[in-house]
């Protein structure tokens, strides 16, 4: 925000009126910035998330019942 003002810059909106002059207009620029970095965060979360998910399938990491127990190996899997 201080480089803003010290390059004497300004914000104009074509679609809303914002009045950022002020400390309403610093407040809520500095709210945006928060919901912005939110959703970055977010973002990246469900991406490793998403990895994750995609490397386990991709290993193949289904649980396998065991042999013997009176139940069948799960379907698709033959150990050969």
């Amino acid at each position: 925000m201080e480089k803003i003002k010290n390059a004497k810059a300004t914000f104009t909106s074509l679609t809303e009126h914002l009045d950022i002059r002020g400390p309403a207009g610093e407040a809520l620029l500095q709210m945006l910035g928060v919901f912005a970095q939110f959703e970055r965060s977010m973002i990246s979360e469900r991406t490793k998330l998403g990895r994750a998910s995609g490397d386990r399938r991709r290993r193949g990491s289904r649980p396998v019942e065991r042999v013997g127990s009176g139940q069948e190996e799960a379907p698709g899997r033959d150990d050969q």
